[in-house]
């Protein structure tokens, strides 16, 4: 009879993206990975690194708390798991837009600017939403 085992699959980050730092676990690698690998190979710079690696400790911790609210049935214990998983992916989306990963904190402005004078729009026309 085999045994098996809980390991994560490996992780392969691409050639040219970097690579993750060593003092993350199997899942916080994984995580780290996905991230890396979903912008340009330029995206994050050395001086990013711990910001990132922060980002996928927490992201990992909301993952984990998840699963324990998903099992506990206690009330009190709900209520303080759920306040942790709140701290947490707080702590996650601040460092997300700390590194600039949300898409909208990634426009550019001049082009941003174009696309809004290319809209047609007028900026000294009212706007009927204005009264509500």
């Amino acid at each position: 009879m085999t045994r098996k085992t809980n390991k994560l699959p490996e992780t392969i980050v691409p050639e040219g993206f970097p690579p993750s730092p060593a003092e993350l676990d199997g899942a916080e690698q994984l995580i780290w990975a996905r991230c890396v690998s979903s912008f340009p190979s330029d995206f994050f710079k050395e001086a990013d690194f711990s910001l990132l690696a922060e980002h996928c400790r927490a992201a990992h911790t909301c993952a984990m708390l998840a699963g324990r609210i998903r099992a506990t049935k206690e009330t009190g214990e709900l209520r303080t798991l759920l306040a942790l998983r709140d701290t947490e992916s707080r702590r996650a989306a601040s460092l997300a837009r700390t590194l600039r990963m949300p898409p909208q904190s990634r426009y550019d402005r001049q082009r941003t600017a174009t696309a809004c004078r290319d809209s047609g729009s007028k900026s000294w026309a009212p706007n009927p939403f204005d009264a509500f």
